[in-house]
């Protein structure tokens, strides 16, 4: 750590650096689900928490392919410089 204008910066490069990429990933999924929600109307899918609902199998398919797809998506969106015409 070195200290710059009275704050400790990290100098382990991959250490900064996995803490942007990640800001990266989580801010690419959050801008496709909220052009999910402006498009669709509609909120993503929660993942479903109770086991004993007979349609449990049902929704955690459906919020496994949804999750799946945001995820694909997102990737695009983060590969082409964060260029919504590029995914949408």
């Amino acid at each position: 750590f070195v200290t710059i204008h009275g704050r400790k910066r990290c100098t382990n490069v991959s250490t900064a650096n996995k803490k942007t990429i990640g800001a990266w990933h989580l801010s690419s999924t959050s801008m496709v689900e909220h052009v999910y929600y402006i498009l669709m109307g509609r909120k993503v899918l929660l993942p479903p928490d109770d086991i004993d609902d007979p349609h449990f199998a049902a929704k955690r398919l459906g919020y496994l392919a949804q999750r799946e797809t945001i995820e694909h998506v997102a990737d695009r969106f983060r590969n082409q410089k964060f260029n919504l015409k590029v995914v949408f």
